[in-house]
Parts: C-alpha cells; structure tokens; sequence
C-alpha cells in the first residue's frame, strides 16, 4: 500500500513553515522516503521557505521522470507562486543551498539554471562522461567508405522486399560508418530490417555472428527482437548463406541479464572495471530505457565494440527516470545536419546506387558538429501502419490536435465501419453496461465473425496431446492470428475505462461464447498475459498465451516460442490476468490489426499525453477507434511529457 503524503502530514513535520500545504499535497507528487529526507535536512539546515518549496518541487519533478528541477521551467515559477512564496529563486540563491550538506555529504547540486539531488547529478554525469568516453577512445575496426558502399550494395540487393527506402539505405551506410549509431523511427518504418541488414553487412566484413550481442529493456522486447530478426532472415534474404544460418541462432536477452544484474541483492557484474565481452552490441526499444540502466550499460561496453541503438523517440519515455532516446536524438530538423567530412564519406559510399542524389540532397553540412553528428538517422515512411493511422499518428507526434481532427483521416464511427481501415471516433459512451457491452461486440465481431477461425482451432484443440505441439502448428497458426488481430488498449488499469473490469467482462462473453466450462479466466479458450518472468521457462512479463484443455483434462497454456510454440502447466507459469484488453503502456512494441482505445474525460489527466495517445494509436496497422471526448483527446494531445535531465548531447 502506497503511502499518502497528506497536508496534515506536512503540517506536523514542518510546522514552522506558513505554505500552502492543502495545494502542496493535492498538486505535488510527494512520496514518504524523499519527504523523510527533507525532514532530515532540515533538522540541520536553517528553515528557509523558498528552499523548501524548491524542494518539494524537486521531488516531484524526480516522481514525475525527471533528474532535475529547470529553475526557469514556468511550471515551477507557477507552482513557487501557488504554494506562497512571491520572492522569486534564483540560481545565486540555489548554489548557496548547494553548500549544505547531510552526514558531511552533499545533497543538493546546481548546475546550468538546474538543481538536482547528488544522486541523481552522478548518474547524469556519469552517463554523459561514458558516452563521451566510448565515442573518443573506440579502438576496435574501422571501415572506408569505398569498403562499406560495396557492402550496402550486397545487402541490399539480397533483401525480396520490392524496395528500401532511401532513408533506410543511408541508416545501413551511417550505421557501418559510425561504431556508434542509433536509428530512430515509428513503427513499420524498418528498423529490424536495416537491424538485420546492419549485422549482415558487419559479418562480410569480418566480424563473426559470435561477435554479436543483442538486448532489450524487457524480455517480451527481447523475445520481440529475435523473432524479427529470424523472421527477416528466414523470409526476406536470397541467396541465404552460412553466416545468416548461424546469425540465425542468436537470441536477445534483458539489458539487466545481459549486465548480470543482481536484483536482491543490489549491482551488477559488468560495468565499468568489468565489461562485457562482444564486439558489437545492438539494444532496441531505446525508448524504454532508463538513465539509471543506460549509465550502466554504457559503462559496460569495451573499447573495441560497435553500438547500434534503436527505437522511437516519440513513444513513451521509460517508467522510470530520465528520457535517454529523446536526449540523444536531435532537436526537430537537425537530424540532417551532416559534417563535411561525413557528407565527402556518404557521397563516395552511395557512388552504386541510383537514388544517391536524391539521398544526399537534404543533408545539410555543419559547421558546427555536435556530439552526437553524423549518427543519427530518423527513418519517417512507415509500411506498417493504413495511410490514415500513419498521417494522423505524424500529426499527433508534431502536437497538431486541430489538425487530427479536422483533416479527411477522422471519420465519425458507425457500426458498419467495423473492421474497416481507417482512424475512427465515438464520442464517450457515458452508461456502464453499454460501454462494457461495446467492447464485447467488439471484441466478439474480431474473435467470432467470417466463420471465426478462432472458435474451429479452439473446437478442435480440446484434448490436445501436449506432447505433440508439432502435429497443432497450423492451428496454434490460427488461433494466434485471431488474437493478435485485435486488443483493446487502455490508459488505465482500474475503472471501468481500465483494462482490469473489460477483461472480466470479456472473459464471461469468451467463455459463454466458446461452451467452455470454468470460471474467471481459468478455462479452455481463455487468452492471457503473463505478468512475471520466468527465465527458466523463457516466460516473460507481457507474453502472450492461450489455455487449452489437454486429453487428460487438464489446462496448459501454449505461447509462441521461435517461431514454433511451447506448453507449460498453468501450476509453473508465473501470475497471469486475461488479454484482452492492456495498458499502452504493456502494448509498447507490439503491433494489432485492429486497436480500440477508450479516452478519459479529462484532457488534463496525467495519462492523457501526446506519447500515451501516439503509441497506443500507433500499435494498430489497419484499423483505430477512439472513444472519448474530442476536446479531452485534443487537450491530451498539446501535452507533451516533460522529463528534465540537464542532458546537453546537441548543444556546445
């Protein structure tokens, strides 16, 4: 149970002090350990007003995401002004208070108009040294420009897509180029394909597919990673050769496996007296990745590795601190910015293909190249998404609300739409039971319409031979395709909007739907997530499984697993809940056919933001309902998700 920090509670422990704690407890994010931290200072430090209204401030900055508090943020000049203090601070002001000091140790740390808590200045600190020291002193091979367009010629050429973007061609060039690199995009626009391209491209140039590390923040992203880079390899390469055979058997694992984390008792492995042993090392969904882990995990890699980081920059920030995608990309428009020796190098790279004008034109040279220059590429042509979901999803990225909804894109739903392509809205649907029973119809016509597949593969899955999943492929083909077609995405977990109350009330419909006998969630046909990992197993948070009644009666799940499917007991697998419906938030990396998302009333919601709506909305590839208020969905969409980390990788 989570601790309240209540008015009556700042009024005890700090009585002396004439702020407004009504406005303080209701509008602040506070928690118990940071508040008992202050209370600890000023047991020692004098009792100054302004410091501890820019204390209260700092901590819900930090229980907001970010590192530090903008002293010129005009958020906090507001809040100052609301809690009673009229003096404005200033930074003279903070770096006096920056000399006070808990047990003979530093607490507070001012630097460029920001004051953080030491802590959270070292990570910072210690992130940006590490990235400045991986890019200054990379000792390992390094590749001319004449070697690396050979190489992009090959690789290309051996993909059996009918084309590769131009933007996509100059990511596979940057990203041999450069042994560091990160490639940003939305989803559909290729990332895994010029991943895959990338390693193909190293490999003929003498690295080994041993050589190679791939990871992710999570391990469903993990899982997600391999089974694409399989799939590319196994679907998308002519002629298929022995290195690709045997980058075929790579696996992804979690950052924190691949660092060996030690989650009781405390720290890592690997870091920076002891790093990790690979030569090119790759993470995806950079997006969700925190500073806390991102610090760690460059601190990790040796001197002689490649770094390719990918992800989307616009999607929601990590749970916890920091925006470390967002700090490393560049400011809107300057990621065409190219030095001159990097322009002299892509021109002579791009010297056998046809489209090499057309891909020099819009880069810009610098004279001014910052850190990060020259290894950036954002790709912007999503294949993914309908034309509507990916036109409304640029508009809701660049904040243009008016724009989404008055553009030819937003249709008004009718029931004869459903399951048509395009972006849709219903107005809320203000009564309990017919929303419950809008999301069943739903549901249903995506499970049970056009002689429903679903319902034959569950039919005949009853009494399965666990023991033969071989002999079930294509029906586990079928049965997977129909859930995946569809989920509903919700902001919440709680309230009728949230995923927990549509999951019970979809499970009911599923099961009187399919004739299965049981209860909640527990019974033949019920589709559900794991919420725990199982390494063991090679179970993880956010898989997505299926419970099926074997010939002796009992129910198993059975998940996807390498293109081919495994089955557990539902007595070994971690906790789970039904999936039908999940958070944004659990849905970040997948992709559905069809997505329904129901909005909350206030536009002013903390989880009413322009990345929440992005990345839900983004997750579908044919179809999106939205249901809510147009002015809520409006309001949410002006609000970008503000994260201070002090972070200066763009500016000198």
């Amino acid at each position: 149970m989570n601790f309240q920090v209540t008015a009556q509670y700042l009024q005890h422990y700090f009585p002396a002090k004439q702020l407004n704690h009504e406005w303080i407890a209701e509008n602040l994010k506070l928690d118990l350990g940071h508040t008992q931290l202050l209370r600890d200072c000023f047991k020692d430090w004098e009792t100054d007003e302004r410091l501890l209204a820019l204390l209260f401030c700092l901590v819900n900055q930090i229980n907001q995401g970010s590192l530090c508090l903008e002293l010129h943020d005009a958020d906090f000049q507001q809040y100052i002004r609301e809690m009673g203090i009229d003096e404005p601070i200033e930074v003279e002001q903070c770096e006096q208070w920056s000399r006070y000091k808990l047990k003979d140790k530093p607490v507070l740390i001012c630097e460029n108009g920001a004051v953080y808590f030491a802590k959270y200045w070292q990570t910072k600190h210690n992130l940006a040294q590490s990235l400045q020291k991986l890019l200054k002193n990379y000792s390992g091979p390094v590749f001319n420009a004449e070697q690396i367009g050979k190489v992009t010629q090959e690789v290309v050429s051996e993909l059996t897509f009918d084309s590769i973007e131009n933007k996509q061609i100059l990511a596979i060039v940057v990203s041999l180029l450069q042994p560091f690199s990160i490639i940003s995009g939305g989803p559909g626009t290729g990332k895994t394909t010029i991943m895959s391209s990338v390693l193909r491209g190293l490999i003929k140039l003498g690295y080994q597919p041993q050589d190679i590390i791939m990871a992710a923040p999570t391990g469903r992203a993990a899982n997600r990673m391999t089974e694409s880079l399989h799939d590319v390899l196994s679907n998308h390469i002519e002629p298929l050769n022995e290195a690709d055979k045997q980058l075929m058997t790579a696996s992804a694992m979690t950052i924190h496996r691949l660092l060996g984390s030690h989650p009781y008792r405390g720290g890592f492995d690997h870091g920076l007296h002891n790093p990790l042993n690979c030569q090119v090392l790759v993470v995806d969904e950079v997006s969700m990745v925190d500073v806390m882990l991102m610090k760690q995990l460059l601190q990790s890699v040796p001197k002689d590795c490649r770094v390719l980081l990918l992800g989307d920059q616009f999607q929601l920030p990590s749970v916890e601190s920091g925006a470390v995608l967002a700090d490393l990309m560049p400011p809107l428009g300057m990621d065409a910015f190219v030095s001159q020796n990097m322009q002299q190098q892509l021109s002579q790279a791009l010297q056998g293909f046809s489209a090499k004008e057309t891909i020099l034109k819009p880069l810009i040279v610098t004279r001014e190249p910052q850190l990060l220059t020259d290894k950036v590429t954002v790709l912007d042509v999503s294949k993914r998404c309908q034309p509507d979901i990916a036109a409304s999803g640029e508009l809701i990225r660049r904040g243009d609300s008016e724009g989404v909804v008055s553009s030819t894109h937003w249709q008004p739903f009718e029931l004869k739409k459903l399951g048509m392509p395009g972006v849709f809205h219903l107005p809320a649907i203000v009564d309990y039971t017919s929303w419950l029973s809008f999301c069943q119809n739903w549901v249903k016509h995506h499970y049970f319409a056009d002689g429903s597949a679903f319902k034959q593969s569950i039919s005949q899955l009853r009494g399965f031979d666990e023991h033969q999943l071989g002999d079930y492929k294509q029906l586990f083909n079928d049965m997977f395709n129909a859930i995946n077609s569809n989920r509903i995405l919700t902001l919440l977990n709680q309230s009728v909007l949230g995923s927990q109350i549509i999951n019970e009330s979809l499970a009911e419909m599923m099961r009187t739907q399919l004739g299965s006998k049981g209860r909640q969630n527990l019974f033949h046909g019920s589709v559900i997530m794991l919420q725990k990992n199982d390494a063991t197993l090679q179970l993880f948070n956010g898989d997505i499984g299926v419970l099926l009644e074997t010939k002796g009666g009992q129910l198993r799940v059975v998940l996807p697993f390498k293109n081919n499917y495994q089955s557990h007991s539902i007595h070994v697998i971690p906790a789970f809940k039904s999936a039908y419906a999940m958070t944004v938030h659990k849905s970040q990396g997948s992709e559905f056919e069809h997505v329904l998302m129901p909005l909350l009333p206030d536009g002013q919601h903390r989880l009413m933001t322009r990345e929440l709506i992005y990345t839900g909305m983004t997750r579908a590839k044919k179809s999106v309902l939205l249901v809510g208020d147009e002015q809520a969905f409006k309001t949410a969409i002006q609000r970008q998700t503000k994260r201070h980390t002090g972070l200066r990788f763009w500016y000198n």
